[in-house]
């Protein structure tokens, strides 16, 4: 089981991504997050080894909230 960690600011998406995840059975969702910012600050489960990144979040934008997971989780796929 792959752990995964998502950043999406649309509720509707959010919902349907844990949908999606929950269903396969291959993912353990360890965190989920509307901000770049609640992320970095966020406690997920354990580190995640997948990320999923809206890249057009309300606090930043593509590569520098890439930049700044990896520094976080430099395990992680993004």
């Amino acid at each position: 089981m792959t752990d995964a960690l998502f950043i999406e600011d649309n509720t509707v998406v959010q919902d349907r991504i844990q949908e999606l995840l929950r269903k396969s059975r291959e993912f353990n969702i360890v965190g989920a997050y509307f901000t770049l910012k609640a992320a970095m600050n966020g406690t997920p489960k354990s580190d995640p080894q997948l990320i999923i990144l809206d890249l057009k979040l309300p606090d930043v934008r593509g590569t520098e909230g890439i930049e700044a997971l990896r520094q976080k989780f430099p395990m992680a796929r993004i």
